[in-house]
């Protein structure tokens, strides 16, 4: 029952109930099995058994080292994920962008109307508290009437509900997770849009 997923002994609100549903899902997927054991007021163990592999290891290719694009630009960061948002100014940075960081859709309208002038392209997160990605858009084509170029990103398809009007109106897309290197090109190719 406890590999069930949902199942939890802690109370309301301290956990999904999913860790060890995944923990069992992963397991399985390669061939493995778990086996549990408790004791009250020691605590539990698990132990996680996986087929030896006998094969033989080929070798990983790797891939040539391309020059990384570099910038100059001023480009506003809109996303609610903290760590993504750190990480997309630290590589942005490190390549000579100028980086202004939004927590959230409100937060981006206020940076965008108080640096307008400096700002070269928009980077916003599709699905962001109070305002998403869609409505400050929106907010800046019609209120701002400005034409800095948007990069949408998101974990959705680019052909999903939240994102059709990025289709419609031939905006930019980075699909999240993204790499240092396709986070730069997707930038390049929107300045350069």
């Amino acid at each position: 029952q406890i590999f069930e997923p949902f199942f939890t002994t802690k109370e309301v609100g301290s956990g999904t109930g999913l860790g060890l549903a995944v923990v069992y899902g992963i397991v399985r997927q390669h061939g493995g099995s778990i086996v549990a054991r408790s004791e009250p007021g020691k605590g539990s163990e698990f132990t996680l058994y996986f087929p030896r592999f006998e094969g033989v290891a080929r070798p990983v290719e790797v891939a040539p080292q391309v020059e990384l694009s570099r910038g100059s630009e001023t480009i506003l960061v809109a996303e609610d994920d903290r760590a993504v948002r750190e990480i997309a100014r630290r590589i942005l940075s490190n390549h000579g962008y100028r980086v202004l960081v939004a927590a959230d859709g409100c937060e981006a309208l206020e940076l965008f109307r108080s640096h307008r002038e400096e700002i070269d392209l928009l980077m916003l997160d599709m699905v962001m508290p109070t305002l998403g990605g869609r409505e400050v858009y929106e907010e800046i084509r019609n209120q701002e009437q400005s034409q800095v170029p948007f990069l949408f990103a998101t974990g959705y398809s680019a052909d999903g509900v939240h994102t059709n009007f990025v289709v419609e109106d031939r905006l930019q897309v980075l699909q999240k997770p993204y790499t240092p290197e396709t986070l730069l090109a997707k930038v390049r190719e929107a300045l350069s849009a």
